[in-house]
């Protein structure tokens, strides 16, 4: 039996329209990933009925993660933040179209490897899905190493699923 922790996770990143290749460029040291799947119960309970029944409906997922930056690694963290912060090549703050022309070429979805490596018995467990991020966070503390928080929201069904 193979027993894992947090050591063993990795996450990698993959930007959409780039590369149809299956590589994934590991994003700095992770503290920790999450990802939740839901499905929503859809009421199919008629006013005759004594007992509720339902039917499985649209499927969904979230998730977040911490990675922790430092400079060696720096390419990298950029690619995750590259993604949610598109900045502007203008300095007139008055302007009207002062947000709109931020740099938003780099689109808007990509594709998240989350994996546990290795384990007792040599055998990864990945999933890899197309998301959506919703949140980005830097934090710097006195003392401790600059931290990157994420939170994502999934786009589709998983492209891969192997947890055994």
């Amino acid at each position: 039996m193979a027993y894992r922790s947090g050591q063993h996770g990795r996450l990698g990143i993959q930007r959409t329209g780039f590369s149809s290749a299956e590589s994934f460029d590991e994003v700095g040291s992770v503290r920790n990933w999450s990802i939740d799947f839901q499905t929503e119960a859809l009421d199919t309970t008629c006013l005759s009925d004594t007992d509720k029944t339902v039917y499985a409906g649209t499927r969904s997922f979230t998730g977040s993660g911490t990675v922790l930056y430092y400079e060696e690694d720096s390419s990298n963290f950029t690619k995750l933040t590259e993604n949610m912060i598109a900045t502007s090549n203008r300095t007139d703050v008055t302007s009207e179209s002062f947000g709109s022309n931020a740099d938003n070429s780099n689109g808007a979805y990509i594709k998240l490897e989350l994996n546990l490596v290795g384990g007792g018995d040599g055998n990864d467990q990945v999933i890899k899905v197309f998301a959506l991020m919703t949140s980005f966070n830097i934090t710097c503390s006195t003392g401790e190493i600059v931290t990157a928080n994420f939170q994502f929201t999934g786009h589709g069904a998983p492209a891969a699923f192997n947890y055994r």
